[in-house]
């Protein structure tokens, strides 16, 4: 593997941290405003000394190194390219003095056709479009043949149509070149899409790590749960109210229920008790509709095929839930 964290940490800040990330890997960091996300690529970087713990590439510990000379590339935010052409913003990533001018233009020629930004070679920085700049932030990384790459919201101010386009690109990079990628977002279509896997930070401690859909399916607690965009959270109590087939005596405290995995029917029934609700709102987002429904224990989140009605009843099915004291029913 080529990246290893060793119980790192960093003032009150991150708290005894430590994973692994292995080649062709992608890690994404998530976690709550003040979790310490952008701190740890930083303290991985290099821009941060950890006061405590190992960073380790390659079976070398990089501690100890300054930040031009660890084997990381990190992209930020937004991307900050100088004022020149693409061609030369590319090659400014090679620092090798001992490369002629020939070498240069091949490497960066080699990088900028597979990010497909050829046709940009000429253009001044400053023309282009924020999809585009990231791509040559991009390009200007890995021409330095990173083994570790570092990506900080590197998609936060870029417009949905060409994300897709971009995170193709990135996970082609990062499976070609076999490189280890830690990516920090607070956008969970953006994790989904790209992790292998995911790490949730809360407060400097990791506390949970796994794949997307074990973390969607068996969150560990509500932060995680709200994180992965459960809104559904309730006492056993009360889900017993709802779903009696699906909750035995011994469950207690908290369930989650992911809005996929209610089933909703039309009904005649013109209530709300029990497993019959009552459709407040119909919401839809290209794929589904999310339909928020008003039970005898409050608002529950589902996703439907089919539209529903504002005042419409139903009948809930609840195929499936989660306690936090990983009780699966």
């Amino acid at each position: 593997m080529s990246l290893s964290l060793n119980n790192v940490c960093v003032g009150e800040i991150l708290a005894k941290i430590s994973f692994s990330v292995d080649d062709g890997e992608v890690v994404v960091i998530v976690g709550p405003s003040g979790s310490g996300k952008t701190t740890l690529l930083q303290a991985i970087a290099g821009f941060i000394q950890p006061t405590a713990g190992n960073v380790v590439i390659d079976n070398e510990d990089i501690i100890a190194l300054p930040p031009q000379r660890r084997p990381t590339g990190i992209m930020l935010e937004r991307a900050t390219l100088f004022d020149m052409s693409v061609r030369e913003n590319v090659e400014f990533g090679l620092d090798d003095s001992s490369l002629t001018d020939k070498q240069r233009h091949d490497i960066a020629d080699i990088v900028m056709s597979s990010l497909n930004i050829s046709g940009l070679a000429q253009r001044d920085s400053a023309s282009l479009s924020g999809g585009q700049a990231q791509r040559v932030a991009l390009a200007r990384t890995l021409v330095r043949r990173p083994r570790v790459l570092l990506l900080d919201e590197p998609l936060a101010h870029i417009e949905s149509t060409v994300r897709t386009d971009i995170h193709r690109e990135l996970l082609s990079q990062v499976h070609r070149l076999g490189l280890s990628a830690l990516y920090v977002t607070h956008d969970m279509t953006d994790a989904f899409t790209v992790a292998d896997r995911i790490i949730v930070l809360d407060q400097g401690e990791i506390v949970q790590e796994g794949r997307p859909e074990d973390l969607y399916l068996r969150p560990r607690n509500a932060t995680v749960a709200k994180l992965m965009g459960i809104p559904n959270i309730l006492s056993a109590a009360n889900v017993s109210l709802i779903a009696p087939d699906k909750v035995l005596e011994r469950l207690s405290g908290e369930v989650v229920i992911p809005p996929s995995m209610i089933e909703l029917r039309p009904s005649e029934e013109h209530m709300v008790y029990g497993s019959v609700g009552q459709v407040l709102d119909c919401v839809y987002v290209r794929s589904h509709f999310i339909v928020y429904v008003e039970t005898q224990i409050g608002t529950l989140v589902a996703w439907s095929k089919d539209r529903y009605e504002i005042g419409q009843s139903c009948r809930i099915n609840v195929s499936y839930l989660w306690s936090f004291a990983n009780t699966e029913r």
